[in-house]
Order: C-alpha cells, then sequence, then structure tokens
C-alpha cells in the first residue's frame, strides 16, 4: 500500500497529478518513496516520470536528485513535476532542461459564451477519417512526427469510447474534444478546431457544452495546456476554466554527449 497517495498534501494535488493514479494500474509499474514527503512514479517505458514532494528542504532535495541519478544511469528519461520543484532541482544539477510548461486549469462555475450556429454530437465510425486527418495536422502544427494509420487509430479508440464529442455545422465537423475519467476527475484532451473555422467561436462552446456534461456527472473537470498557446488557453477561460498551477516537463541530459 502506497500511503502517501491518499495523504492530505497528495490529495491537494491530486487533480495535478492524475496520471500518477492512471500509471499506478499498468503492469510493471515502478514506485520510489520515502512515504512521508515525495514520491517517484515510473509508468509506461519511454513515457514521463512523475515526480511529486510536499517539501523542498535541502535534504529531501538531495535525496531526490540521488533517486533520479540511479533513475537515469544508463539512459537519459523525461519528468514532470510542479514549478517549485524544477526550480529546486535546477539550482542543484546541471544536466536537466528548459522545461516544456504545462498550465493547468480546473472548472467548479461555468460560464455560458455567446451561441454559435452548430450542435453537439457524439462522432460515429463514419466520421474516423476526418477525424485522423485533422489529429494529424494537429500534431504537425506541433511538430510530432505521427503516421496517419496512428491517427485512425486513435480516431476509432475516441468514437469508441463514451467520452468524445464533436461539434458539426451542416453534418461537417469543425471541431472536437474528448475526456479521460481518472478518480474523480475528467481530463479534457484531444481538443481541436479545423483550422479553416478558427476565430468563430466554436472551441469555446464545445468545451462550454461538455464541461456540462463533466460537471452534471459530479466530476471536477480539469486540463492542462501548453502555456504559450493563448489561443486555446482563451477558450478555456472564457468559459470559466481557472488557471492553478504550472507543471514542468523536463528531460535529463546526463547521457547526451556520451559516446556509442
Amino acid at each position: 500500500m502506497i500511503d502517501i497517495i491518499n495523504s492530505n498534501n497528495f490529495k491537494k494535488d491530486k487533480y495535478l497529478f492524475s496520471l500518477v493514479s492512471h500509471n499506478l494500474d499498468i503492469d510493471n509499474y515502478k514506485v520510489i518513496t520515502n512515504n512521508k514527503n515525495y514520491i517517484i512514479v515510473i509508468g509506461k517505458p519511454n513515457k514521463e516520470i512523475w515526480l511529486w514532494t510536499n517539501n523542498l528542504n535541502n535534504d529531501v532535495i538531495n535525496e531526490l536528485i540521488n533517486k533520479i541519478n540511479i533513475i537515469i544511469k544508463e539512459k537519459d528519461y523525461s519528468f514532470v513535476c510542479k514549478q517549485n520543484l524544477y526550480n529546486s532541482l535546477k539550482e542543484k544539477v546541471n544536466y536537466i532542461s528548459k522545461p516544456f510548461i504545462y498550465n493547468n486549469y480546473i472548472c467548479k462555475n461555468i460560464i455560458k459564451p455567446k451561441e454559435v450556429k452548430g450542435r453537439l454530437e457524439k462522432p460515429t465510425i463514419d466520421d474516423k477519417e476526418i477525424i485522423a486527418s485533422f489529429w494529424k495536422d494537429n500534431c504537425e502544427y506541433f511538430n510530432y512526427d505521427i503516421s496517419y494509420e496512428l491517427c485512425l487509430k486513435f480516431a476509432e479508440s475516441w468514437i469508441n469510447s463514451n467520452t468524445f464529442y464533436v461539434w458539426k455545422i451542416n453534418n461537417k465537423i469543425v471541431s472536437f474534444v474528448g475526456y479521460d475519467i481518472i478518480d474523480n476527475t475528467a481530463e479534457i484532451s484531444h481538443a481541436y478546431t479545423d483550422k479553416h473555422e478558427r476565430g468563430k467561436g466554436y472551441m469555446p462552446y464545445l468545451i462550454y457544452e461538455v464541461t456540462k456534461i463533466i460537471l452534471s456527472d459530479g466530476l471536477l473537470p480539469v486540463l492542462n495546456t501548453d502555456y504559450s498557446y493563448e489561443s486555446s488557453n482563451n477558450a478555456y477561460k472564457k468559459v470559466g476554466f481557472k488557471e492553478t498551477e504550472l507543471m514542468y516537463s523536463f528531460t535529463t541530459s546526463m547521457h547526451k554527449n556520451k559516446k556509442l
């Protein structure tokens, strides 16, 4: 039993670390913790490792660094942690990268945006190709190398879920968004608007309608976005999402300059 994830301190941050709970359901996960004030969760191979602590004193930071050094002994990894922990680590080691910054939001009170034409629907398998095409376009925008075939698999899995919605204008999909339920939170993700239909208010209204569904189910709507992606962030703010705390994703470079 990992007592720390049931502690009051961790519960305060649980919406930020919802994927910790998800990783604990994965086969062969690994946890490193003193069960008092820090936890390191290693889930899927080649995925980000989650770091959490409620104590930034020198002894705890040094212990965390020792644990990280053991983890990256053979190869470099990516990690996610809160901003204050990243800053504490950066002061002591020189092998962590400039971070990718996530902006975190929660919504307890929904705000209705300006109404737009169209309607909310759940997509069918006939919509798979257009959703896959849109998602490939999204990934390419952020310089993610992904095949159309993999995008088709993603699209099919989203369509088969009960938590994925599209906004249609005259039977044409212009936006879509989904969410994943983890514990008592619903993490909104997979948000996209057709690049030819942006700036018309479709995404804020779609987020509004989906967030209403989430709240009616007694779940806390949460999401994280690229801190620098203003258009996406503004869409969430328009419907009542409030900024909470920044999360930092960084990669180690201990082995970067080692010869093969």
